[in-house]
């Protein structure tokens, strides 16, 4: 299940995946909030990961939660998970994954990133744990939030986070109160709070704040002060990654995919884990789909230009298609992973319609380029697109 900028209350499922897929659950997005757990009369869901290709959940933005403690235990099953991690967390603040069962006693290493697994259920399909539930200072507006009542869940929610911002899920409660303003259409009358939060003694409350008023600024079409917040996130960090990649995603947006480009190249400088290049693929295909009334963003891409390359992976050539929605100067370069030129296919006056290229995988001398991934790049007058070629041999 891929989810993007959304929300969403999940509950009696099994995730698989299919062909071509990896997670159970993927989630990007600065304001994606889905809730895996159980609901009144409901059970959890069932991430069982013999059927799933990799981890079972991951979340690379956003706040998902798998159970809190509090309104809703997840009592979700996590079985079979082999050399993978149930779930992988690529996010600045803690997710919460509490009164589930996870096949045994949960260990740090079954899980990437933070994650608040304990409490835990003893046994797959049990009533629940035996222990009381711990006070949440932030109970009460979590379960506003939850049955909708957006108003009252704002004004409980804020009431709770001036008195306890270095409590347990209070990045929770920034997630949900700033949610709630959103669904208001109030977001920008809470720039102060968010602003004072981002200074707070707790660094993921700082996540959550940034994220939020990162969102806030791309949603105006204030782009560069979106990239001013984002950068303020700590060096080398599951947060910087994060928020870096919601700030790809904000450019793309806004048309501006050359800042998204040189955002993602700093993201490459910075983080070389191995999930990244999907991350940025999601991201730079991500076009956001803001909130009317609250501050419009900058001009867009043509919803007319696509640019697409068939197979791919390819081998031993790959077809590039673009369609102009007007005659035009174009450019169509090939780059290595390094950002280094490999060849120029095309650099001339282009008429109006469909175009094809075809990139038979040799560079600009002749010589066939070894097998990995590559870039397809595009410019015109008023756009810069990037797609991914992989090249196999």
């Amino acid at each position: 299940m891929y989810i993007s900028s959304a929300d969403g209350d999940f509950s009696d499922n099994e995730f698989r995946t299919s062909s071509g897929s990896y997670y159970g659950v993927y989630v990007t997005g600065a304001s994606s909030g889905p809730d895996f757990d159980s609901r009144e009369g409901t059970n959890g869901n069932l991430f069982d990961l013999s059927q799933i290709s990799s981890h079972g959940a991951y979340a690379a933005g956003g706040y998902p939660e798998f159970g809190d403690n509090g309104p809703h235990d997840g009592k979700n099953d996590f079985i079979n998970r082999g050399s993978d991690k149930y779930i992988y967390n690529y996010t600045g603040a803690t997710i919460d994954a509490e009164v589930n069962y996870w096949g045994g006693t949960p260990q740090p290493s079954w899980f990437y990133g933070s994650i608040d697994f304990l409490p835990y259920e003893s046994s797959s399909n049990g009533a629940g744990p035996t222990w009381k539930v711990a006070m949440n200072p932030f109970a009460a507006g979590v379960d506003l939030f939850e049955d909708g009542k957006y108003e009252e869940a704002l004004t409980e929610l804020k009431t709770a986070l001036l008195q306890n911002t270095e409590a347990e899920n209070a990045a929770g409660a920034v997630f949900k109160m700033a949610k709630s303003a959103l669904k208001l259409d109030r977001l920008p009358g809470e720039v102060t709070l968010l602003q004072d939060l981002s200074n707070s003694t707790n660094p993921e409350v700082r996540h959550m704040s940034r994220v939020w008023l990162a969102y806030l600024y791309a949603m105006q079409g204030k782009t560069a002060d979106a990239e001013k917040i984002a950068l303020q996130a700590p060096e080398e960090t599951r947060a910087q990654r994060a928020e870096l990649l919601s700030l790809v995603s904000y450019y793309i947006t806004a048309g501006d995919e050359q800042s998204a480009e040189r955002i993602a190249q700093l993201l490459q400088e910075k983080h070389k884990d191995e999930y990244l290049e999907f991350d940025l693929e999601v991201a730079l295909k991500t076009k956001l789909d803001f909130p009317k009334g609250l501050g419009k963003t900058t001009a867009e891409t043509p919803s007319s230009f696509h640019f697409i390359n068939y197979p791919n992976p390819f081998n031993p050539a790959t077809t590039i298609q673009f369609h102009l929605p007007e005659s035009k100067a174009v450019t169509l370069q090939i780059f290595d992973i390094r950002g280094r030129l490999i060849r120029t296919l095309l650099d001339d006056e282009m008429a109006e319609g469909v175009h094809s290229v075809r990139w038979n995988g040799k560079n600009g001398i002749g010589k066939d380029v070894s097998a990995g991934l590559y870039f397809a790049k595009i410019k015109t007058n008023d756009v810069i697109n990037t797609i991914k070629l992989l090249l196999v041999r």
